[in-house]
């Protein structure tokens, strides 16, 4: 397979996945009409904003952070992982010599998402179980938002996947919603057209945009 390919097979998928969003979105705007809540996001001459993975929060404490993305690099948005299922710390030892900086991880690490979902987003999915117990139950929408909000930087709470081969260790039914290639095997990635991990994927943006709409 080209790369070319095997970008536009994953860009296929992107379009499947968000088709069906809209879809469902489209029958349930039928019944009431949309909730509409005025946003909190600020209109900044410049958009200075950094990823932040959910360890950073707890081996610098939050506070801590938050003071040094804001006043040493002049960051006001924070694009906070909500889901991560490896660490890719930045450590003593690591490929970037940083001798300043960063903590061993733990091998234990599990992943999963870092905030408190909401069960009834997940009802029409087997992938309804992805809590990470990481870092004792840490709660980066509850934990973070707030702080970074009372210092006027504004928050998005980023939904993203990392390998599925990875993904697996978080989420044990992955392997029923897995494609299927021309020999009949599963591989190890979910199936964008399986109505499980559709509705596990329209979940997650209901679920995050639930807790993050004040």
């Amino acid at each position: 397979m080209t790369p070319f390919s095997s970008g536009r097979r994953t860009f296929l998928r992107l379009c499947s996945a968000c088709a069906a969003f809209l879809a469902q979105s489209e029958r349930r705007s039928a019944h009431a009409a949309p909730q509409r809540t005025p946003t909190a996001v600020k209109h900044r001459p410049h958009f200075v904003a950094i990823q932040m993975k959910p360890y950073a929060w707890v081996d610098e404490g939050i506070d801590r952070a938050l003071d040094n993305i804001q006043q040493k690099g002049a960051v006001n948005t924070v694009w906070a992982y909500t889901y991560d299922f490896s660490e890719a710390r930045m450590t003593v030892d690591g490929t970037i010599p940083l001798p300043d900086h960063g903590k061993p991880g733990s091998p234990e690490f599990v992943g999963g998402a870092f905030y408190d979902y909401d069960p009834k987003y997940f009802r029409d999915t087997v992938l309804r179980d992805f809590r990470a117990p990481d870092y004792g139950k840490f709660d980066v929408i509850t934990d973070v938002a707030p702080k970074a909000k009372a210092r006027g930087m504004d928050f998005f709470a980023w939904d993203y996947n990392n390998s599925p081969s990875i993904m697996s260790r978080s989420f044990p039914n992955l392997s029923k919603v897995a494609e299927i290639d021309v020999y009949g095997r599963r591989t190890n990635s979910p199936c964008f057209n399986h109505p499980d991990y559709r509705a596990h994927l329209i979940g997650k943006i209901e679920s995050l945009l639930s807790r993050c709409k004040t």
